[in-house]
């Protein structure tokens, strides 16, 4: 055993220092089985300018009337160093089964009231005949093409912080069939719609159709639906046009229901959320597990659906480079068909939220480096709304009004969310470490102010708990960022 182990780190010692070495470590293998050991680690370091916090300072209103003073101004801005991924991968093959295994660890780890949701992946690929193979497990849902490519394998930093905060599909628990001929490919399954759940057999009320997924689509771009990379390397062109889908028709669960499971997902640090976005998180989305009485045991009635078209182009350049073009639209709504009677939740009565935005990425990708710009834009809705539970608020530090219990406070409004990632540079230390730089710039983004400075709500999602009436959420014409990270993935 303990020889067993010594070779492991000597194999994942020689992947370090050898710049030819390949892309993971194959740590056992015989006639029925294959087993490779991976990771993926980044350490990220950020330049950040922000609105200042003078233009918008922060009142904090209580239940009790009771204010704090407001703060002394905060630099506009800062500068901080993370790790942004923390990652250990498996895969393999058992007997012609293939199987995947990822897990989270330390800050890449969400804790939540139930559990720790640190198992990204845990999926096997079974062949059935062909090229038919059955999908079950955890895994990648491969129903947007920006959340489902993976994130050791990209042209920047990591995925749109704002394309991912509105249309992130992210990982969940499920089985599909997947297939793929000359000029086409296609996966469809259903999901749970809880990712890492506990197993405690909760009460539920079953509702139909199930939760669905889908993508299909034609080409000759090759990748598996459920391990899409983006920075990609070819010796002839490829090309593919994807549709893609998912359906959740909400259902009660225990004592609450399958999309409010995923409450806790947006408030990781960084602003990939893994698991759910905006409209699965109830901060941001007020008509999430809302039903018609106000004790909650009326069933939900309410369903999430995300729509997408994306098309890919890769083709060879001159010397060693790759040319990679991607473009995607998506729409997602979020409809609850409760009634609503309570006069505080009035405007629950209109309980449809419509969200549609698009991405666009272009690149150069060689052996020993890459370059690549990427441009983003999401069409918001003034429906996503914070509740605040505070009873009076002041808007000059003085002077207090009485709220209703349920007070609204727009978190983006209507009005389009752009944002430029331009240039983003990579020089590659070797075949699995690289340094990349780049500039990222947000117009008309969403800013909410603590009372130890001003968040970007494009980055860190759960500080839409500051906004209230005297304390209204800023949009600021130009947020510019600079970024560096190192990143190891095998």
């Amino acid at each position: 055993m303990k020889k067993n182990i010594l070779t492991i780190a000597g194999l994942v010692l020689l992947l370090v220092l050898a710049p030819g070495a390949a892309k993971a470590v194959e740590v056992f293998s015989n006639k029925d089985l294959t087993l490779n050991l991976g990771g993926l680690f980044e350490e990220l370091g950020e330049l950040e300018n922000t609105s200042d916090n003078q233009d918008s300072p922060y009142y904090y209103a209580t239940a009790t009337g009771a204010e704090t003073t407001p703060m002394t101004a905060r630099d506009n801005t800062r500068i901080y160093l993370f790790q942004t991924q923390a990652l250990l991968n498996l895969d393999g093959s058992l007997d012609g089964t293939k199987f995947w295994f990822q897990e989270a660890l330390g800050g890449n780890s969400i804790s939540t009231s139930n559990n720790q949701m640190n198992l990204y992946q845990f999926y096997a690929a079974v062949p059935v005949m062909d090229n038919l193979s059955v999908i079950v497990g955890q895994f990648k849902v491969p129903s947007d093409l920006s959340s489902a490519e993976d994130s050791g394998s990209l042209l920047f930093t990591e995925t749109s912080p704002l394309f991912s905060d509105f249309f992130n599909q992210g990982y969940d628990n499920g089985i599909g069939l997947k297939d793929f001929g000359p000029g086409w490919d296609a996966t469809a399954g259903t999901i749970s719609g809880a990712p890492d759940l506990a197993q405690r057999y909760l009460p539920e009320i079953f509702q139909f159709p199930p939760l669905l997924y889908t993508r299909f689509g034609f080409g000759n771009v090759a990748d598996d639906p459920y391990q899409q990379k983006q920075a990609r390397r070819v010796d002839q062109s490829q090309w593919g046009l994807h549709f893609n889908g998912e359906y959740i028709n909400d259902s009660n669960a225990g004592h609450a229901d399958d999309l409010g499971l995923q409450n806790t997902d947006a408030t990781t640090v960084s602003s990939d959320t893994v698991f759910g976005n905006a409209l699965l998180w109830n901060n941001w989305n007020p008509f999430l597990g809302k039903t018609s009485t106000t004790d909650g045991t009326s069933p939900v009635n309410s369903s999430y659906a995300n729509a997408s078209v994306d098309t890919q182009y890769r083709a060879p350049v001159r010397g060693d480079m790759t040319l990679i073009l991607s473009g995607q639209w998506s729409f997602a709504e979020f409809t609850n068909n409760s009634m609503f009677e309570q006069a505080s939740e009035e405007y629950l009565h209109e309980a449809t939220i419509n969200l549609s935005g698009g991405e666009f990425v272009a690149g150069l990708n060689a052996e020993r480096w890459a370059l690549a710009a990427r441009f983003d834009v999401v069409l918001p809705s003034d429906y996503l709304i914070y509740n605040s539970s505070v009873h009076s608020e002041s808007s000059n530090g003085s002077t207090f009004t009485t709220l209703p219990a349920y007070q609204q406070n727009t978190i983006t409004g209507d009005r389009p969310i752009y944002e430029i990632t331009f240039p983003s540079i990579t020089m590659k230390i070797n075949k699995y470490a690289r340094i990349t730089a780049e500039g990222l710039f947000w117009l008309n983004s969403p800013e909410a102010s603590g009372d130890d400075g001003v968040y970007e709500l494009m980055e860190m999602p759960s500080q839409v708990t500051d906004l209230f009436p005297g304390n209204p959420t800023v949009h600021n014409p130009l947020v510019c960022v600079g970024r560096m990270a190192f990143t190891l993935a095998f």
